[in-house]
C-alpha cells in the first residue's frame, strides 16, 4: 500500500434511505454508466461504437474505502474497498491514491449531517486512519477540495468544524 497523506470526505448527494444506500452505490459503482444513470453493457457498447464520450466501465468495487448510513435507526460503517486497494473517487490530485475515502450517505447541499453520522464517521474510521498514518487534521479535506466541479462533501457540510471535533 502506498503512504496515504489524507482522508477524503464524500456525501452520496442522495437521500440516506432504503433506495439510496450502500448496497445501491456499490451497484451503482459496478456497473455501465451514461450521463449518471445505470445502462446496459449491450447499450454501453452501442453508445462507444457511435463514438459517444462519457460512457463509464464497471469499477471492481464501490468507489469508498467507508461509507457511513443509517441501518434500522442507527448509523453504521460499512466497509466498501479493502483499505490497502485505491480508491475510485477521485483522481484529481492522485488522491485516489494518496487518500482514505469516506462517503457519507446523505445530501449536505440541502442540510448538515447529523452529529451521530460524523460521531460515526469519526470512531469507526477517520480517527484510526489519522492516528495510524500520522496525517494531519488539515489534511482531512473534502473531494471539493481536489475537483472543485463537486460540491462533496455538501455546500452544508463544515469541514473546519469538522476538522476541529477531530482536534
Amino acid at each position: 500500500m502506498s503512504l496515504r497523506t489524507h482522508v477524503m470526505i464524500h456525501h452520496s448527494a442522495t437521500p440516506d434511505g432504503v433506495q439510496f444506500n450502500t448496497a445501491a452505490i456499490r451497484r451503482f459503482h459496478t456497473s455501465w454508466r451514461f450521463q449518471d444513470q445505470i445502462i446496459t453493457e449491450q447499450k454501453a457498447h452501442a453508445l462507444l461504437a457511435e463514438g459517444m464520450k462519457g460512457v463509464i466501465a464497471p469499477w471492481m468495487d464501490c468507489g469508498y474505502h467507508l461509507l457511513v448510513e443509517l441501518v434500522g435507526g442507527e448509523y453504521e460503517c460499512i466497509v466498501g474497498r479493502h483499505e490497502e486497494r485505491p480508491a475510485a473517487a477521485c483522481p484529481q490530485g492522485e488522491m485516489n491514491t494518496r487518500a482514505f475515502h469516506i462517503c457519507l450517505v446523505g445530501n449536505f447541499d440541502k442540510s448538515p449531517p447529523p452529529n451521530e453520522q460524523l460521531k460515526v464517521a469519526i470512531d469507526r474510521g477517520i480517527a484510526r486512519w489519522i492516528s495510524k498514518n500520522g496525517i494531519p487534521v488539515e489534511r482531512v479535506v473534502g473531494h471539493r477540495d481536489f475537483n472543485p466541479a463537486k460540491s462533496c462533501p455538501g455546500t452544508k457540510f463544515d469541514l473546519e468544524l469538522f476538522q476541529e471535533m477531530l482536534r
